[in-house]
């Protein structure tokens, strides 16, 4: 393949719409949903610092090793909203349950393309499921 591949463990970022740009992370994983559609799954705290703000903003990736950054052409869909506190002793607070932002991802980035999404995670191979 000529261009990038994106696998789970990759390390990306997004490029917001106002320019900034976001802390860099770990791809988690791309996954094929029943509908057969596929998603990239990541932690909101990277890809929108749980700010619905940030939605929108395009994902950004580089292989383990590289210095350059490339961009996917992919921006993030949505994340799961959390309670953020400025405290850390908050009396009762609320439990967050999940860290997850996520990307669609278009049929053809799955084939040998200028952008490539692979289901397979950096030294663990494609996860099967239960």
């Amino acid at each position: 393949m000529s261009g990038i591949e994106i696998k789970g463990g990759c390390q990306i970022k997004t490029a917001h719409v106002t320019g900034c740009q976001g802390v860099v992370g770990s791809l988690g994983a791309c996954i094929r949903c029943e509908d057969g559609s596929y998603k990239l799954l990541s932690a909101a705290h990277v890809l929108t610092q749980h700010d619905p703000d940030k939605i929108g903003g395009t994902i950004w990736a580089r292989e383990s090793g590289d210095y350059d950054w490339n961009n996917t052409g992919l921006t993030v869909e949505n994340h799961v909203p959390v309670t953020l506190y400025n405290d850390s002793s908050q009396n009762d607070p609320t439990t967050s349950k999940y860290d997850l932002a996520w990307a669609d991802v278009p049929l053809h980035y799955l084939v040998d393309e200028a952008v490539s999404v692979s289901c397979e995670i950096e030294r663990i191979g494609v996860p099967r499921g239960a």
